[in-house]
């Protein structure tokens, strides 16, 4: 099998023991991170913006972009007022129990 950049990245998570790394150092309102999950039955690596829009009556979303390779790029908008790393892995669960994403944007009200 030849060696692939998923299969680094799960390498990497598995010596390490974690769900994601981030990408860059978080802020308090955006964190930048990547991590391994499935679109459309395949394996990807999501290439993650969390926003925190805030507390009160936001629309949240989720926006899927094009596949480059075996990367995707995703950005969550949620209801929050700070970025941590609960709400990090939070949302990596939460698109990986999420059974009919597509690309393109799909909003909610919180």
């Amino acid at each position: 099998m030849p060696d692939s950049e998923l299969m680094r990245l799960a390498e990497s998570l598995r010596r390490e023991q974690a769900e994601y790394r981030l990408s860059a150092p978080p802020g308090e309102t955006e964190a930048r991170f990547e991590f391994i999950g499935r679109f459309e039955h395949t394996a990807v690596i999501w290439q993650a913006r969390l926003q925190a829009l805030g507390s009160g009556r936001r629309e949240q979303f989720i926006e899927i972009g094009p596949a480059a390779g075996e990367r995707r790029p995703l950005t969550v908008g949620l209801a929050l007022d700070r970025i941590d790393p609960p709400a990090i892995l939070k949302t990596v669960i939460m698109i990986r129990n999420y059974k009919r994403l597509r690309e393109g944007r799909h909003a909610w009200r919180a």
